[in-house]
């Protein structure tokens, strides 16, 4: 078994503890990460698919043995395919019940996970060479706080990947979401924190629209996604996109 990051004393849960979309439709991730023409979702499958092309990219050297925490790890998805890679990975989430669903379904894969809050994260300074935080900061009142929290723990020359869906409308397009920002915000606030990075945006919107109107368009996306998912990679000729990402260092 992986050798378990150096911790400090968890602290209590944040206020997004229950997560309620892990209590009404279970380890949902899952299925939308699958390759079921009915179950899964192609928007989902290239996000998941992305953050880990860009850790494979971005973490110095390869994921092999590397200390990867999966911030906001939810039911161990994408700390499965971290696993896969060869990374001892750190899955933290404040939902007990998605951390149920991600040790169940993770078993044997020697993942340390945790419930705690993004806000004072239960790891010592200078702990993980990568950290990866997918669709969180969009959920939290201080996005400043976690990133500063990410910063704390992250090694020094470690990357850092965080994404979070791109403003697209006055008030945030999903009603768990606290704030959305459009990409000179999100990347204004990343420079708070983290001096450089690299910025990148997926998902074009068309598509996303074209599924949601059309419920066949979206079971033919879904098909060819398996072939070439068309919301795989980053930018496209599209003008606007759906998920943003910031890749920086410390």
């Amino acid at each position: 078994m992986p050798d378990s990051p150096a911790r400090t004393r968890p602290s209590a849960p944040d206020k997004t503890s229950d997560f309620i979309r892990y209590r009404q439709r279970g380890a949902y991730h899952w299925e939308l990460n699958s390759r079921h023409p009915l179950k899964s979702n192609a928007f989902v499958r290239a996000r998941y698919a992305n953050i880990l092309a860009l850790a494979e990219k971005f973490t110095p050297g390869d994921l092999s043995r590397k200390r990867v925490l999966d911030h906001g790890c939810g039911d161990g998805v994408l700390s499965a395919m971290l696993a896969a890679k060869g990374a001892r990975v750190a899955g933290l989430d404040t939902s007990r019940v998605g951390l149920e669903f991600a040790q169940e379904r993770t078993a044997g894969l020697g993942i340390d996970y945790q419930c705690g809050s993004a806000y004072q994260l239960p790891y010592t300074d200078d702990t993980f060479d990568t950290i990866l935080s997918t669709q969180v900061i969009e959920h939290l009142d201080a996005p400043e706080s976690m990133l500063a929290e990410i910063h704390r723990v992250l090694k020094k020359g470690g990357c850092a990947i965080i994404t979070t869906r791109i403003k697209l409308s006055e008030t945030p397009v999903d009603p768990t979401h606290v704030t959305e920002w459009f990409e000179n915000e999100f990347r204004g606030l990343i420079e708070k924190i983290f001096e450089a990075g690299t910025y990148l945006r997926s998902h074009p919107v068309f598509w996303m629209e074209a599924s949601y109107r059309f419920p066949l368009l979206k079971f033919l996306i879904n098909l060819v996604s398996l072939i070439r998912n068309p919301y795989a990679g980053f930018e496209s000729r599209f003008r606007y996109h759906v998920l943003q990402y910031a890749v920086v260092s410390k």
